[in-house]
């Protein structure tokens, strides 16, 4: 066998292109997002969460699958911590929500039974913590009223925190009425619940009340 031949055995095509890296698909789906939005001058640009949702919802009616969707935002993760350099927007959420959609196109095309058709329906208009809650309170085969019980003192938790938030109304009453509102105020008492039951990890603050519970 000639020496030339035996030499280019097992070598590489020169002719075939290397597979696009992490990197190379960051810069890919962050062109076509600013394509998308029509952006003039995209190096300067800082895309937002909203603006990225807005591309996503075009996938969608485009008919493209969750696994590529959720590529997508990984792109753009990746592409905003190493080329913006910035802890903003926060996709981390959106990725959450798609790798749980695909896990469920992945079921549904194995045959195997969907996470709706496990843990039943759940009000998508309530926040993400209490989905997620439920779920899991579900799969662990707890009564309805332990998960009623369970989700009232979060949702407690909630509006208590909310309410501390809120900004105080700047009025300032007579001190006859100080008085009065003084005397009439009540001890207000939060007893939490049984640590044993639940877990949460809360993460910075975006649109969402964004939560995992184990």
């Amino acid at each position: 066998m000639p020496a030339s031949l035996h030499g280019s055995q097992g070598s590489n095509n020169p002719h075939k292109k290397p597979k696009p890296t992490q990197k190379d698909w960051a810069d890919i789906w962050f062109g076509k997002l600013a394509k998308f939005h029509q952006i003039d001058h995209p190096a300067s640009w800082h895309f937002s969460e909203e603006e990225v949702i807005a591309f996503l919802k075009s996938k969608v009616k485009a008919g493209e699958p969750a696994w590529k969707r959720l590529k997508i935002v990984q792109a753009l993760i990746t592409y905003r911590n190493t080329v913006l350099k910035s802890n903003e927007p926060r996709l981390e959420h959106i990725r959450a929500k798609l790798q749980e959609f695909d896990s469920q196109e992945k079921a549904r095309a194995a045959g195997a039974p969907t996470e709706e058709e496990l843990v039943g329906k759940i009000n998508p208009r309530e926040p993400d913590v209490i989905q997620q809650m439920r779920r899991n309170l579900r799969k662990l085969g707890k009564k309805y009223n332990t998960e009623k019980a369970y989700v009232g003192w979060v949702k407690r938790f909630m509006d208590v925190f909310t309410a501390i938030r809120l900004p105080r109304v700047s009025t300032k009453p007579s001190n006859k009425q100080t008085s009065v509102s003084r005397s009439r105020r009540t001890p207000f008492v939060i007893r939490s619940p049984p640590t044993c039951c639940l877990t949460t990890s809360i993460s910075a603050p975006s649109r969402n009340c964004l939560a995992t519970v184990t």
